[in-house]
């Protein structure tokens, strides 16, 4: 933990959740980003990416090293937060999440940093159906490069910018978790209301 940061993507445009902050949603009597900055509580430094109309008075950081970064690049999705997030980290390392993956936990993140070694640029999980999920893992600054590159080539899908650097996976069969149901993205207010 001493030598990884967290990042916490809340950038997005929210459409499909009616443009409401996703990040402001309730789950488990604390609003989404409460929630996760909790179950980040053991990082030294925790990042919040954010747009820059987005306002945190709402928020209770507590006494947490929560530092707030604006993007640098607009409008581009999670790729112009992970860039600016980078950037910013006092550590090599950086892991990610996102602000509406409300369900991680502090050991499912801690099953996933055991994995972490030096010897790769990201290291992403591959969920139980087979797909590649690049917004819940560890990058390293080697990737800021191929990130920045990309951004100016207006390549903005992470999963086919990730395809160019050094991958470690770590898939989520046979695990003692319920992946799936951790990694779940709350995007709809029918999705909320499952949960």
């Amino acid at each position: 933990m001493n030598e990884i940061s967290a990042l916490i993507l809340t950038g997005g445009m929210s459409s499909r959740m009616n443009y409401q902050d996703k990040y402001l949603l309730k789950y488990d009597n604390r609003n989404f980003l409460e929630k996760i900055i909790d179950e980040l509580e053991d990082f030294q430094e925790i990042i919040i990416a954010a747009n820059s109309i987005q306002s945190f008075h709402q928020i209770n950081f507590k006494d947490k090293n929560v530092k707030i970064v604006r993007d640098i690049y607009e409008k581009i999705g999670p790729i112009g937060g992970l860039y600016n997030g980078i950037l910013n980290s006092s550590n090599e390392y950086i892991f990610v999440t996102t602000c509406d993956s409300p369900n991680i936990t502090k050991n499912f993140i801690n099953y996933i940093l055991s994995f972490h070694t030096p010897d790769y640029d990201v290291l992403v999980v591959r969920c139980e159906r087979g797909y590649i999920n690049p917004l819940f893992g560890i990058y390293g600054k080697s990737c800021l490069d191929k990130l920045k590159s990309c951004i100016e080539d207006k390549e903005y899908k992470l999963i086919e910018v990730i395809k160019n650097l050094k991958i470690k996976e770590v898939s989520l069969k046979n695990i003692p978790f319920d992946g799936e149901q951790l990694l779940l993205n709350i995007n709809t207010p029918d999705e909320l209301n499952k949960i």
